[in-house]
């Protein structure tokens, strides 16, 4: 799939996952995004090339800034205790994986 063709068609996910995060309440945008994001990938071949940096840069950081922007700070705070227990589990996910 050429760059471009790519390029509009991960736009076209990112406006699915707006529409569907309006009916689906209960689940963050950026889960959407991303099990969108794994569908197309594994469904349509969808294969773009990016060194991890670019990634996180692109794609990544402008999630978390959104959702982290977006968040009620009483709520945030409320849910500080598993926030705080999921990031410790993932580390060790992470360096056993």
């Amino acid at each position: 799939m050429h760059l471009v063709e790519a390029v509009l068609f991960l736009m076209a996910l990112v406006i699915v996952s707006n529409v569907l995060s309006h009916y689906i309440v209960a689940v963050p945008v950026s889960l959407i995004q991303v099990a969108l994001g794994l569908g197309a990938a594994l469904f349509f071949h969808l294969e773009i090339n990016l060194a991890t940096d670019w990634f996180m840069l692109l794609f990544i950081a402008p999630l978390l800034f959104y959702d982290g922007r977006n968040f009620p700070r009483r709520e945030l705070w409320e849910l500080r205790g598993p926030i705080i227990g999921n990031a410790i589990f993932l580390v060790f996910v992470t360096m056993l994986v």
